[in-house]
């Protein structure tokens, strides 16, 4: 179980509600614990965004629709103002999905889509 000490710390960093944080251990990664919490595997970058990790997308369309609803709430609530999500083409069944929440094409490229969400708090599809 989480202890105290680490609560404040993996809350903070994932956005993770409280009711989650009893799945999250200490010794986790941040990875670890964003895919305990439902979360997709992300890191921010320098604008104040958030970038998707790539190579952790889930490939069952049902598991990253999910894991996207809650991670763009999650990231809303952290006043994030936009979220990158670059999508491979072995995964262009997830396209769709990320469109539905507001997600644009930035560009193109032969193996991959780039796409953008800016969020507006509280986090609202389009």
């Amino acid at each position: 179980m989480l202890s105290q000490r680490c609560l404040p710390s993996v809350s903070r960093c994932l956005g993770v509600l409280p009711a989650l944080t009893s799945r999250i251990k200490c010794n986790m990664s941040v990875a670890e614990a964003a895919h305990v919490a439902g979360l997709l595997d992300a890191e921010e970058d320098k604008y104040d965004g958030i970038i998707i990790n790539t190579d952790s997308l889930p490939k069952d369309p049902a598991t990253f629709r999910a894991a996207l609803q809650q991670s763009l709430k999650a990231w809303s609530e952290q006043g994030k103002r936009g979220v990158w999500l670059k999508i491979p083409r072995e995964l262009s069944q997830l396209i769709p999905i990320a469109v539905e929440p507001g997600f644009t094409f930035h560009h193109a490229e032969q193996v991959s889509l780039r796409s953008l969400a800016v969020l507006r708090p509280p986090w609202t599809a389009q």
